[in-house]
């Protein structure tokens, strides 16, 4: 058996819940196992939430008469404008079905500022000097930052 209405809207827990109930035990004398499965319109369930059009989320959880929280297989998909979710291999009794759809705040769009750039300082240039060198009668012009004349030269 199931209520024959929409999901009600609990302010408390932000969810949609959903009872559902069974015998607890089928005619065999094992736990009767169940599944759910909810088909609601995106734009619906994000006019229920406030949500904007960014992608949302949602949790599915079994909670059993007493309180506890069942263990069930979920699915959560989101396809062509409606929302699908399920939940399959809860024990029945009078457990309530509880869907609660979240959806991560929209991060601002931020637009990198350049910075200015700090501008490289002048790489210092040693003064070069110009010297000769003389071996016998050829006579060589070196340049450098420290100049030095070749092997077998003398400075002139």
């Amino acid at each position: 058996m199931y209520v024959a209405s929409p999901p009600t809207f609990n302010q408390a827990t932000q969810s949609l819940d959903y009872k559902v109930t069974s015998p607890h035990f089928n005619d065999t004398g094992k736990a009767n196992v169940g599944n759910y499965n909810l088909v609601i319109g995106s734009e619906a369930a994000r006019c229920i939430y406030g949500f904007t059009k960014a992608p949302i989320s949602a949790t599915v959880s079994i909670i059993s008469a007493d309180g506890t929280a069942q263990v069930a297989t979920t699915t959560v998909n989101e396809k062509n404008g409606w929302l699908y979710l399920s939940a399959n291999g809860f024990t029945y009794s009078a457990p309530t079905v509880r869907v609660k759809l979240t959806q991560e705040a929209e991060k601002p769009v931020v637009t990198p500022t350049p910075t200015p750039s700090a501008s490289k300082a002048p790489i210092a240039v040693p003064k070069l000097l110009t010297i000769s060198c003389v071996k016998g009668k050829i006579t060589k012009k070196v340049t450098a930052a420290k100049p030095v004349c070749p092997a077998g030269y003398k400075k002139k």
